[in-house]
Parts: C-alpha cells; structure tokens; sequence
C-alpha cells in the first residue's frame, strides 16, 4: 500500500512540475515581466524579489526606477545601496523627496497606535547600526509595520530626523548616473564633511563622507573638507540623461557663505543645460537658515 501511495505522489509531482520546453512565468522575457508587474503596487514588487529568483531582477527595476521613502532612516539605507551597487544605482531613473509627499518623506507621520514620527529612526540611527545606544531598535512586536525605532537618547531630536546630509545628496548625484529627473522639496539640508585620505571609501562613489560612518570608525583628521552647497552642482554636470532637475523650498544649514548665494543662483542655468542637454525643466530656490551640528 505504501509503495502504491509512493508512486501516486510521485505521478502527482511530475504532473505539476514546470517542464523547461514548456512557457512558464519566469521564463518569459523580461519586457513581458515588467509590463505585468507594473499593474501591481510596491509592496508586491518586494514580495516578488523573495518569490524566485528571475523574478528578482524585473521586480528590482520597477522597485529602484523611481524608489519611495517613508523616513531618512529609509533614505539613508537607500543611500548606503547605491553607494555600494553600480547594478541597483543604474537602475534609479526618477528621484524625488517631498517632506509633504507622504509617499515619499513623510516628517510629519503619525500613527493610529499611538506612535509618532519622533519615535522612528532616523538617518543618524542607520549611521550609528549596531553601535550600542545610538542605534535604532527592533520594532516592536505585534506591529504591522516594521519600521526600527530611534534610539533612546535622540528621540527628542526632531530636527536631526527631518534634516539630510549634503553628503548623502552627493551619493545619489554620484552614484545614480541614469537619472531623468532630480527633485527635492521643503527639505532641510544640514552640513557635511568629506573624509580625505580614507583606505575604505563606497566602491561606486569612490567619496565618503561624516553622515555615512559612525564617529568612533573614523580616525580624527583636521584636514577634513567641510562641504559646500555648491558640491552638488559638479556630479549634476555629469548626468546626462537628467531632464528634470527641481530644488525648491530648501533650508541650507549654513552650507555655504552667504556671500555666495547671491540672488540665489548658485547653478548657471546655461553651463548645465550645456552640460546636460535632455534637461528641459530646471527650478533652483534655497534659502540660508542658521546652522546645528547634527552629525
């Protein structure tokens, strides 16, 4: 009776069994893929890239095309990503950052169980991942979100949660050499420093700087290049499949001398179309607005 139940399965397994001449899902190409799994939301794109593994990269590109993030913590991962992957910053076609947008950076969130955006991590927590006290914490159980949490002793500190790097802006520009369209919105950028000299810079990027290493891992250097507004505007220069480049609403943390902002046009509209010639829309607006060292 046993060899019979045996073999019965055994015919079940070879009926169900996806023959390799015969069409199956992860054989198709990967146009097809993509165009099917667009009519499908993010969450499922990430659900994908666990499901199989030629799924993986057709998935990927939907997920990194035009990436969301719901807090600087997300940001700072994504960052550290593309720093690190030339094969998932190639796919970063659209980035955008919206401190209202809560699709994207949501400063402002607050949950129905009682938790607040103060209570998430932040930027400074990725830095700071598995360095004790500073580092975020596990989210707690029975919640639907997976969110870590801040650590204890910068909960108070909102402005380091709704504050970017420069840093972590010259990342992206650097890294994400495909990029269409640039935009950033009612954010606060905060000072930065490049570390010169370093043996273990990201591989992409070949540059790291403060925001990405926790200050106890990086050796003192007086030589240090505090970074300037005006740092960005060399790796923009240097895209050029940029056609949408909008930094509006910005609050810059004493990035630059104010002597230098001028009316505000710190990018010479002509130089970078000259140098980025798909750019068809173009909008720079920033203002200085007192410095805090977050870092």
């Amino acid at each position: 009776m046993a060899k019979k139940e045996r073999a019965a399965k055994e015919a079940r397994r070879k009926k169900v069994a996806i023959s390799p001449d015969r069409p199956n899902i992860p054989s198709l190409p990967p146009e097809i893929l993509q165009q099917t799994f667009s009519y499908l939301d993010r969450k499922a794109w990430h659900n994908l890239t666990l499901v199989h593994r030629q799924l993986t990269p057709s998935a990927l590109v939907l997920l990194y095309s035009e990436p969301h993030f719901f807090s600087s913590y997300r940001f700072a991962q994504f960052v550290t990503t593309v720093a690190t992957s030339a094969a998932h910053a190639a796919l970063v076609r659209d980035l955008i950052l919206k401190r209202d947008n809560a699709n994207l950076v949501d400063l402002n969130g607050i949950f129905n169980d009682g938790i607040s955006f103060e209570m998430l991590a932040g930027w400074r927590e990725w830095k700071y991942r598995g360095s004790g006290v500073w580092g975020p914490l596990p989210a707690p159980k029975g919640r639907t979100w997976k969110h870590p949490l801040a650590a204890l002793f910068s909960r108070r500190e909102e402005k380091a949660k709704s504050t970017i790097p420069i840093g972590a802006l010259i990342q992206v520009l650097t890294a994400c050499v495909n990029l269409r369209k640039f935009c950033i919105t009612g954010l606060q950028l905060s000072t930065d420093w490049e570390i010169l000299n370093t043996e273990q810079p990201y591989p992409v990027t070949n540059r790291l700087f403060i925001s990405d290493v926790p200050r106890a891992a990086r050796p003192h250097n007086p030589n240090d290049r505090r970074l300037q507004m005006d740092d960005c505007v060399q790796p923009i220069h240097k895209l050029q499949h940029l056609e949408t480049l909008h930094l509006t609403s910005l609050e810059t943390l004493y990035l630059t001398d104010p002597a230098k902002l001028g009316d505000g046009n710190l990018i010479d509209k002509q130089d970078l179309m000259a140098a980025c010639p798909k750019l068809t829309e173009f909008e720079v607006q920033y203002s200085s607005d007192g410095w805090s060292s977050l870092l």
